[in-house]
């Protein structure tokens, strides 16, 4: 586990968080990859916070990436406090299959870009 920690802040030492704000919601992205360490308790969004201020960054370099942490965190707070997680994690989910969905999103042929190309 410590091995699979160490590359989980290797990655947080790798990103751009400055560069975050202007090309977050892009395919291409710059973004951190970290959410499933984190809603498993892998990593902490504190202990990212403190990663990267102590990679340097000022506060106000890295406020878009900073809020996005903020809201992970209220969410997660919001989640325990209205539902019962450990029912809702074990919760058994029914298959979903495409019903409905047209053959061109399907087929990665819907003529917009970041549909087809986001299989």
């Amino acid at each position: 586990m410590n091995n699979i920690y160490n590359k989980i802040i290797e990655r947080v030492n790798g990103l751009d968080p400055v560069r975050y704000a202007s090309n977050r919601n892009f395919i291409n992205g710059n973004v951190s990859k970290l959410s499933p360490y984190i809603s498993r308790g892998v990593i902490s969004t504190k202990t990212i916070f403190n990663q990267l201020i102590k990679s340097g960054y000022e506060i106000s370099q890295i406020q878009k990436f900073l809020q996005e942490l903020s809201w992970r965190d209220y969410w997660q707070k919001k989640w325990q406090t209205l539902v019962n997680i450990d029912h809702d994690l074990k919760n058994k989910q029914s298959p979903v299959l495409s019903n409905n969905f047209p053959q061109e999103i399907l087929n990665y042929n819907s003529s917009i870009s970041a549909i087809d190309i986001g299989s």
